[in-house]
């Protein structure tokens, strides 16, 4: 009888002690995956957010490049002497060759040009541009009043061309004799020069990303790869919260927004308001995610976006601007994307 007692209590202890080392496993194993996927949930969200912070900033030097390679061609002396004298025909084959060639430098540009107050075009890179007149009654008045108002650069920002349909940075700049506009240069520079930049530029562990430029006070896309959404109004439902907590708050820090698309598909979008030029440039994952964790033979699989494996909680949804990018965070390469496979 002794024994067998013994040997019950034996077994009840084998019992207890399985079932606490199981449950100190299993509070193990969520331990380690919380702070698993809030790891994986920092360092692709840096990855993501480093990237629009850098071609954000790819953008304003290029576009800055561009408007002082327009302003160095206005204040040319062939451009000054033309709109001095734009019946000279010496002159103005002075300054046809003049803007030919500076244009050639660096390839740029859709067309550039010199124009009379009454944008009458003297010498265009097109030649059969050459002697038309680009605007008439209320728009030449409103042109006049405000671009060739005062002697600084305007940069009317992304636009399609209406000569060629082309995506072009639309930039002037008046010429002044003392008080008085003679003349102005214009030019259109494409566009698709600087969207070409960004998208060689990949970004580590996302290569399913799209970029997406819109005008922040019209919801118009800039840029786009799908060029059929160019120069139209978004319907997507998470740019439209974007744009609408822009306007809001008119935050230039990057900001992350989470939302489920009009297809059911969980998505993440980094953005960067570019407050000077009243744009905003998106990077937006494409595809459902998983990160697998391979350290210490622990694969850790759930159901998430853009390479995030946490629970739906553990991210703010719905919010702008929740960076959560981890003070002092750094990613340690511990982690690999396993995007579409």
């Amino acid at each position: 009888m002794k024994f067998l007692a013994n040997k019950r209590l034996a077994t009840r202890i084998g019992i207890i002690t399985t079932i606490i080392t199981l449950a100190g496993m299993s509070l193990l194993w969520v331990v380690v995956s919380s702070n698993t996927a809030s790891m994986v949930k920092k360092d692709i969200t840096n990855q993501m957010t480093d990237a629009v912070e850098s071609r954000a900033a790819i953008i304003n030097e290029y576009v800055a490049s561009v408007e002082e390679y327009v302003t160095a061609f206005a204040l040319g002396r062939q451009v000054r002497d033309l709109l001095l004298d734009p019946e000279n025909p010496e002159l103005v084959e002075n300054a046809q060759k003049y803007t030919e060639e500076f244009a050639s430098v660096k390839g740029i540009f859709e067309g550039l040009y010199i124009a009379t107050p009454v944008t009458h075009v003297l010498t265009h890179t097109s030649q059969g541009a050459i002697g038309i007149t680009t605007r008439e009654g209320d728009s030449l008045k409103t042109f006049q009043d405000t671009i060739l108002s005062e002697q600084q650069l305007t940069n009317l920002g992304i636009m399609k061309s209406p000569g060629t349909g082309s995506m072009i940075l639309s930039m002037y700049y008046p010429v002044f004799e003392g008080q008085e506009c003679i003349g102005y240069a214009g030019a259109g520079v494409y566009a698709s020069h600087l969207m070409d930049s960004l998208t060689n530029l990949s970004i580590e562990g996302l290569p399913q990303s799209e970029y997406a430029f819109l005008n922040v006070s019209s919801g118009v896309y800039l840029y786009h790869e799908d060029d059929t959404l160019l120069n139209t109004e978004t319907t997507d439902q998470g740019y439209l919260e974007i744009l609408r907590q822009i306007r809001e708050t008119g935050s230039t820090d990057a900001g992350t927004y989470f939302y489920e698309d009009e297809n059911g598909v969980d998505r993440m979008v980094v953005y960067k308001y570019l407050k000077d030029r009243e744009w905003v440039f998106m990077v937006r994952c494409l595809q459902r995610c998983h990160i697998g964790a391979h350290d210490s033979g622990l694969a850790v699989r759930r159901r998430g976006f853009c390479g995030y494996s946490a629970d739906p909680s553990d991210f703010t949804q719905g919010k702008p601007g929740a960076h959560d990018r981890g003070a002092g965070y750094r990613p340690s390469g511990r982690f690999k994307s396993l995007c579409g496979q």
